[in-house]
């Protein structure tokens, strides 16, 4: 550190290739550093884009996992049958909202993920009451705790 206090530099970006798992990503980084000449315990603190989705995108427990089910199901019961998702479609755009759809999350890529939990967080109002006016109970929607397990997995704006 310069006596102007702490500056931020790019040290370097890991293509990874294969598996993601914490393990080839602390062994990337391990090499990076090495490669660099940097001693490891030399480092205070290491920021990465997107850490939280990428470590946590395959162990999140169980009961955040039941959370990212009902999600999907949710979604999923919206989109499937063309009538009710053109009937939610026409109910967004009668109430003006900021979005014409929801997203639909793709197992293959972790990354659509965040952009699904954050679609379905803006939409969680006008999902309930289509959800309402289709009789289609989620009570979980409306409890403290599975709202707070939702919201732990929603990346901030």
């Amino acid at each position: 550190m310069s006596s102007q206090g702490p500056k931020e530099e790019l040290l370097g970006l890991l293509p990874l290739s294969g598996q993601t798992r914490g393990e080839d990503l602390e062994n990337a980084v391990q090499k990076c550093l090495e490669d660099n000449g940097i001693d490891i315990n030399k480092i205070v603190s290491v920021a990465t884009d997107a850490a939280r989705k990428a470590l946590c995108a395959q162990i999140f427990p169980a009961e955040i996992v039941e959370v990212m089910t009902l999600i999907i199901k949710i979604i999923n019961s919206i989109l499937a049958k063309a009538l009710d998702h053109r009937q939610f479609k026409d109910f967004l755009e009668e109430i003006d909202s900021q979005f014409s759809d929801l997203l639909l999350h793709n197992k293959v890529r972790w990354l659509s993920r965040g952009n699904v939990l954050q679609r379905f967080a803006l939409c969680l109002s006008e999902i309930k009451i289509f959800l309402n006016e289709k009789s289609i109970d989620h009570p979980e929607l409306e409890k403290d705790k599975w709202l707070q397990k939702f919201n732990f997995m929603v990346e901030p704006q």
